[in-house]
C-alpha cells in the first residue's frame, strides 16, 4: 500500500498563487491529507482530500500536525511553506519522507534554526523557479551545495473562449495588496499612471485582488484625481480572471520580489502606450523602490532572464502552450529518499 500523502499548506481555497499550488498537489494524489494553517475548521474536505482547518490558530495546526504523524508513520509529507517546515520534523521522526516547496520572499530571509533542520532532514527541495533557488541559497550557504529541483509552474487550459483585448488602453496588475506586501508595486503604477494618461489619455489601470491595503491605494488614487481610470475589481473567480488577462493591453507586475518567472506581456497595445511609461518608469525605479521599470522593460519574452520562462511565454503568443503535469518529483515513486540523496549537484 502507497504511503499517505500528507500536505501542510497556509491556505487551500484562496486566490493566491500557494493556494493553487496546493490545489495541484491535491489533483496529482489520489489520497491527501490536507493541514491548512489558514482555513477554517468546520472545511472538512476538498476534492476529495481530507482537510484540517486550523482557522489561523498556530496552536490548533501543530495538534493536527502532531496527530496526522501520529496515525500516519512513514507518511510523504509535501511542505507548501517554508515557514511550516518546522512541523513536519514530527513527520521525520516517524519516518516520513519529507518534500518543501520554496516560493518566494519567504525563502529569500536566512532560515531560522528550526527552519534549516527541517529544510536538511527534507527529502527533496523544490523551488518554483531558479531565481528564487539561487536567492535561496545566497541567504542560506548551508545549502549552496545542496539539489534542488526547479519545477515551474504550468499554464492551464482556457475556461472561457479567447476573445479580442479591448478598444481600451488597459494594464493590468494582479495580485493582493496588503500592508506588509506593499511591494508588489501598485503604489508604484497608481504614482506613474498620470506621465501614461499625459500620453494616453484613455488608458485605464486595472487591478484585481483584494487585502487590508486595497482602502489606502483606492483613497491614493482618488486624491490624485485618477477617478475611472484607475479601477480596483477586486477578488474575482478564475473565469472573471481570465476575461481580465483576455481584455487588458498589456499584463504587469513590477514587484521585485516574487519567487515564480513572472513578466510582462503586450497585447495590440499601442507603440506610445509603451515608450513614455517605459522611460518614467524606469526613472520612478531610480528614486523609488528600482522595481516599477522591470514591468515594462522585460515585455519581450526574449529577454526573460529564465530561459524556461522565456519558452513558456513564446509558446503561450504562438499558441502552443499546453498544461504541464508537475514534475517527477511529484510522483509516488520519486519521492523515496534515495532518489533524491544519490545526487547533491548543482542543478539549473
Amino acid at each position: 500500500m502507497a504511503a499517505p500523502i500528507v500536505l501542510l499548506t497556509p491556505n487551500l481555497t484562496g486566490h493566491d498563487g500557494i493556494s493553487a499550488v496546493a490545489r495541484l498537489v491535491v489533483g496529482t494524489f489520489d489520497r491527501v491529507s490536507v493541514v491548512a494553517l489558514h482555513e477554517r475548521p468546520d472545511l472538512t474536505t476538498f476534492a476529495g482530500a481530507t482537510v484540517h482547518g486550523a482557522g489561523g490558530a498556530a496552536a490548533r495546526f501543530a495538534l493536527a500536525t502532531l496527530g496526522a504523524a501520529l496515525r500516519g508513520p512513514r507518511a510523504t509529507v509535501i511542505v507548501n511553506h517554508v515557514h511550516l517546515a518546522p512541523a513536519a520534523l514530527a513527520f521525520a521522526a516517524r519516518g516520513g519522507t519529507l518534500v518543501s516547496i520554496l516560493h518566494g520572499v519567504e525563502a529569500w530571509t536566512p532560515l531560522t534554526w528550526l527552519q534549516r533542520t527541517a529544510l536538511t532532514r527534507s527529502d527533496c527541495l523544490i523551488a518554483v523557479s531558479a531565481f528564487s533557488r539561487d536567492r535561496f541559497r545566497a541567504e542560506n550557504p548551508q545549502f549552496a551545495e545542496r539539489h534542488v529541483d526547479v519545477c515551474h509552474h504550468g499554464i492551464g487550459p482556457a475556461t472561457v473562449p479567447d476573445t479580442p483585448s479591448d478598444q481600451t488602453p488597459a494594464a493590468l496588475i494582479v495580485g493582493r495588496m496588503t500592508a506588509d506586501e506593499r511591494y508588489k508595486g501598485h503604489d508604484a503604477l497608481i504614482e506613474i499612471w498620470p506621465a501614461v494618461m499625459a500620453a494616453v489619455p484613455e488608458a485605464v489601470l486595472r487591478i484585481v485582488g483584494d487585502g487590508d491595503d486595497r482602502r489606502r491605494l483606492e483613497q491614493k488614487a482618488a486624491a490624485m484625481g485618477l477617478g475611472e481610470h484607475v479601477v480596483f475589481t477586486g477578488g474575482i473567480d478564475d473565469r472573471a480572471l481570465q476575461r481580465e488577462y483576455q481584455r487588458a493591453t498589456v499584463f504587469t507586475m513590477p514587484s521585485p520580489r516574487e519567487g515564480s518567472a513572472w513578466c510582462s506581456w503586450r497585447r495590440c497595445a499601442p507603440p506610445q502606450l509603451h515608450r513614455l511609461p517605459r522611460r518614467r518608469l524606469r526613472d520612478h525605479r531610480r528614486r523609488r523602490h528600482r522595481m516599477a521599470g522591470r514591468a515594462w522593460r522585460s515585455r519581450s519574452p526574449d529577454r526573460a532572464s529564465d530561459p524556461h520562462a522565456a519558452r513558456s511565454i513564446r509558446e503561450r503568443r504562438d499558441g502552443r502552450a499546453r498544461p504541464r503535469p508537475l514534475p517527477a518529483v511529484f510522483h509516488r515513486g520519486a519521492l523515496s529518499p534515495a532518489a533524491h540523496r544519490a545526487d547533491d549537484s548543482v542543478t539549473s
